[in-house]
């Protein structure tokens, strides 16, 4: 049995195709069979560090009958391609934003075959279940902890946000540089940088800014959390799951989700309290790194990862060719 996951041929940093090659790695890890497949001949993505085997679908890789493709959340195009094929069909559902919009209102990924969905984010697996119709199993994130840690020493008057779905980032940006009261604070857009990078720019942030309304789990932001963090923005939905704006475990300042004016106005008063005292945030940074410790269990991870797929029907087709 091999384990096809059809990963786009995207080359800059994304927490979509790291999630992908990651996942792969820990199926090898336990002795299952499982590659990475792009579409063009010697593609890689190597940002990363991780280690994962990859084929493309221009070589044309034999596919036999018990074996397993998985495909994300967007690929509509690959699921059709692959629609007759009589193998083992699962999506990896990394999203429950605009992307299923793109199927017609009585379409459902059990008309292309899909016979199963995991997530690693609770609120996306309620959507399939209640939207596809599907099981929908979660799977437990991982946050490497000797990668993603509070690092006191290195705190600047730091702000850092992603560029990358929206220009909210950029508009706030441009607004706090001219501040007469904020000019001290330094930018930074987390974009293109190896994961080492990414996580040393985290490290030396005060606050982080998520900015985009439709997340499925907001992994961006549990990383924040664990390098201490002040986190103030969006849920984005998905983060819902473990954000908590108020009251006695609060670990975050909530903004209301696509609410860019009431972000403008509830970044200046915390960067005017940052400035009086920053050490009266330190109980929501506190909560908010032990927020994300609860994810920060490799082997949980993995052995879910790991039964999951061994659950899963092989040799599906076999009925369907004789």
């Amino acid at each position: 049995m091999k384990i096809f996951f059809l990963c786009p041929d995207f080359p800059r940093p994304s927490g979509g195709t790291k999630t992908l090659y990651w996942y792969v790695a820990q199926l090898r890890k336990q002795g299952l069979n499982a590659c990475i497949v792009h579409q063009k001949s010697g593609f890689k993505l190597t940002w990363h560090g991780i280690d994962a085997p990859t084929i493309s679908l221009a070589d044309h890789p034999e596919l036999n009958l018990d074996d397993i493709i998985v495909f994300t959340e967007v690929m509509h195009s690959l699921m059709q391609q692959f629609q007759s094929t009589p193998v083992c069909k699962v999506v990896l559902a990394l999203n429950w934003g605009s992307h299923y919009i793109k199927l017609e209102a009585e379409d459902n990924w059990k008309n292309y075959g899909i016979s199963k969905v995991f997530t690693p984010a609770p609120i996306i697996s309620n959507y399939i279940q209640w939207r596809m119709k599907l099981p929908c199993t979660v799977i437990d994130c991982f946050l490497d902890p000797k990668v993603y840690f509070d690092n006191k020493k290195s705190k600047l008057k730091k702000i850092s946000y992603m560029s990358r779905k929206t220009v909210d980032g950029e508009i706030l940006r441009s607004t706090f540089t001219k501040h007469p009261k904020h000019t001290d604070f330094e930018w930074q857009a987390l974009k293109n940088f190896s994961e080492k990078d990414y996580a040393k720019h985290l490290q030396q942030s005060a606050i982080y800014l998520p900015l985009y309304p439709e997340e499925g789990l907001n992994i961006s932001v549990l990383e924040a959390m664990a390098c201490g963090c002040l986190v103030v923005g969006y849920s984005g939905v998905g983060g819902s799951d473990y954000m908590i704006g108020k009251g006695e475990k609060q670990n975050c300042i909530l903004v209301e989700n696509g609410n860019l004016p009431a972000f403008g106005t509830i970044l200046d008063e915390i960067l005017s309290q940052w400035s009086n005292n920053p050490a009266s945030f330190q109980m929501i940074i506190d909560q908010a790194i032990q927020t994300a410790s609860r994810f920060q269990n490799k082997e949980k991870e993995a052995k879910q990862l790991g039964d999951f797929f061994k659950s899963l029907p092989t040799n599906i087709g076999k009925n369907i060719i004789q």
